[in-house]
């Protein structure tokens, strides 16, 4: 996940930094990218679970949209779904988008599209689905009885959350967690020296 974060922050920085309508395409269509294969398919299929759903392994995005479409009554659901295009998808997968400088405009599959639009979309989704996650931390921490305790042996990842929940605690905000070898190194913000 985080992996995927700091993926999308790249591109959406490439995107308002590119000089160049053609550049600012590329980037806002990793942006979109990404977002759909992490995020949205991340989501898709925590929220089918715990509707007691089962996505079958490897399933494509179109599946994916089919099965979030198919649960009536869930507005998550509908809300997941309606994130992914398959014409964008599709096009993108396949890099077969282009920006049309005569006519000022992204091309997918041959089809215009507004560059705006897929960054609203990307941005949309993201919102969506940092929501469901938020939801979920929030259930959490108001129901402890919730979380299971497993007695596996703990990984750098289980780590590197025990030690931001410490910081947290202590009101010590950390921006950026890294791992070198058996160093971790905090990334916190800088505060301007008080005389």
């Amino acid at each position: 996940m985080v992996s995927a974060h700091r993926g999308q922050i790249s591109y959406l920085d490439a995107y308002y930094e590119e000089e160049y309508q053609e550049e600012k395409a590329r980037a806002v269509m990793d942006l979109h990218r990404a977002v759909l294969e992490a995020d949205v398919r991340r989501t898709a299929v925590v929220v089918l679970e715990l509707l007691g759903r089962t996505v079958p392994q490897g399933a494509p995005l179109a599946t994916v949209r089919d099965l979030l479409a198919a649960q009536d009554g869930q507005p998550l659901c509908k809300l997941l779904a309606s994130t992914i295009r398959s014409e964008w998808r599709n096009a993108n997968a396949h890099e077969d988008f282009r920006w049309d400088p005569v006519n000022g405009t992204l091309l997918l599959g041959g089809r215009p599209a507004d560059l705006d639009e897929v960054l609203d979309a990307a941005l949309r989704a993201r919102a969506i689905c940092r929501g469901l996650e938020h939801g979920v931390a929030v259930a959490y921490a108001q129901n402890a009885s919730l979380v299971i305790r497993g007695a596996e042996d703990s990984n750098y990842v289980g780590r590197d959350l025990s030690i931001l929940q410490a910081a947290g605690e202590a009101r010590f905000p950390v921006l950026d967690i890294r791992r070198h070898g058996s160093l971790v190194r905090l990334d916190v913000p800088t505060s301007p020296l008080r005389a």
